[in-house]
């Protein structure tokens, strides 16, 4: 239903029911099994993705990488798929999610694309701290090459001005032009 670019390497896919009911509810971290029709390829291909926004009844967003080499699913989505687009998939499963321990303070620690289910797990810290007043602490730690490829950089300070406990620190491997400390990201980690 939407297709939204996050990065220069990665994108998000939104789908929907195509009858338009409602989504199978999910817990924040789980991943969303799907199958994808390739032409020329023998059979449907199987892959698993991480949901990367919090559960709601409206739509899945699943956030890509375009993969090299044998990534054949993430290419062909990447260059393919458009609104309209239809796969199958299975209701949302996995066991990596987030403990709902009150107001036991959070640490979300992730490198390049897996950023994706710390997303959907700050989305519903914050949608719950909006909901009932509490503010459960959030300690949101991000590693990137630069900023062409840092995804939600918007979204997550977004998430962090409407939160009065998210803290965020994101660190760049490797910056580029236009990148800047304390503007695009908070430190830079330089590699040899």
């Amino acid at each position: 239903m939407r297709i939204d670019q996050e990065s220069d390497l990665i994108t998000s896919f939104y789908l929907r029911r195509a009858d338009g009911t409602p989504l199978h509810a999910w817990q924040p971290g789980q991943f969303l099994p799907i199958r994808v029709t390739i032409p020329g390829q023998d059979k449907p291909a199987p892959r698993t993705y991480t949901l990367s926004t919090a559960s709601n009844p409206d739509h899945y967003r699943l956030s890509i990488r375009r993969g090299e080499g044998s990534a054949l699913v993430s290419q062909f989505l990447h260059a393919n798929a458009s609104l309209g687009f239809r796969l199958e998939a299975m209701a949302p499963r996995g066991r990596f999610v987030l403990s709902d321990a009150g107001s036991r303070p959070v640490v979300l620690i992730s490198g390049g694309v897996g950023i994706t289910p710390m997303i959907a797990m700050a989305e519903h810290i914050v949608a719950e701290g909006r909901r009932t007043g509490t503010y459960r602490p959030i300690h949101f730690i991000h590693g990137t090459q630069n900023g062409r490829v840092h995804a939600f950089r918007d979204h997550i300070r977004a998430l962090a001005a409407e939160h009065p406990q998210f803290h965020v620190h994101v660190c760049y491997s490797r910056s580029a032009a236009g990148d800047a400390v304390g503007v695009t990201h908070d430190a830079d980690d330089e590699m040899p």
